[in-house]
């Protein structure tokens, strides 16, 4: 597989997604952001509606290691876009998540829309923070959203010491699974991710036994890189080789 290329804008730096459908995730993304912009636009003067684009906004991104010195709000800023991402998945998750695409990509746009209203990323950074939250969205439900049986119960789930991303019980089976998503972090960091994924991994078997199926590690940065981990094994196996990829058309 080609290297992603990559683009900077702001001191941070952006993974090129241009490959097979997960160009789809940002190019819906960014068509549906600019149809909303250009919705609410009417009236304004030609010069205010073409005010320049940041170098690489109109490109498939979704963060790949932002540098952590860059910072807003006097926090990490790939923290708190971390952070937004989980935010609006959840949202999406609670709400549930329209079934055609043109719904789905407005739902994503006004639920990152609402979270930044909410929780702000100000200054400089706002803009490129609001197309990032939305293309980070997007990609969760094209590449891992799980089938209509699988029942959300909720976000940041204490579990293992710690707070478990996203909890779900399948309806069918009464079988339970936790996903945790990486919004900028994949395979590489895996010895870094692994002791925390453990935690959970011991906690779940403490709480459900043999119903808890395990952790999904979702990275938004790398989907193909995502791995699955079993209470039964040491070593993760690919998440696309597994009934539990998730993802919609």
């Amino acid at each position: 597989m080609r290297a992603c290329p990559k683009v900077c804008h702001n001191g941070i730096f952006y993974v090129n997604l241009a490959r097979d459908e997960e160009a789809t995730v940002a190019s819906d993304t960014q068509k549906a952001l600019t149809q909303h912009r250009g919705a609410h636009q009417t009236g304004q003067s030609q010069s205010a509606s073409m005010q320049p684009t940041p170098p690489g906004a109109d490109m498939p991104t979704v963060p790949d290691h932002p540098d952590e010195s860059v910072t807003a709000n006097g926090r990490p800023l790939s923290v708190q876009l971390g952070q937004r991402v989980h935010q609006a998945i959840a949202r999406l998750m609670e709400a549930g998540v329209a079934e055609e695409r043109p719904e789905r990509q407005l739902q994503v746009l006004m639920t990152a829309a609402e979270v930044l209203s909410s929780s702000p990323i100000e200054g400089k950074h706002a803009r490129a923070a609001a197309l990032e939250v939305a293309t980070a969205t997007a990609c969760y439900l094209r590449r891992f959203l799980l089938d209509p049986t699988w029942e959300f119960i909720g976000s940041e789930r204490p579990l293992g010491g710690g707070r478990g991303d996203l909890l779900f019980r399948s309806t069918v089976t009464g079988e339970w699974l936790l996903d945790e998503v990486k919004h900028s972090r994949g395979r590489n960091d895996e010895p870094h991710l692994r002791p925390q994924i453990d935690r959970y991994i011991r906690g779940g078997v403490e709480r459900w036994g043999e119903a808890f199926l395990g952790v999904r590690l979702c990275s938004l940065a790398q989907p193909r890189e995502s791995r699955f981990y079993t209470p039964h094994s040491k070593r993760s196996v690919s998440l696309r080789e597994t009934r539990l990829h998730g993802g919609v058309a």
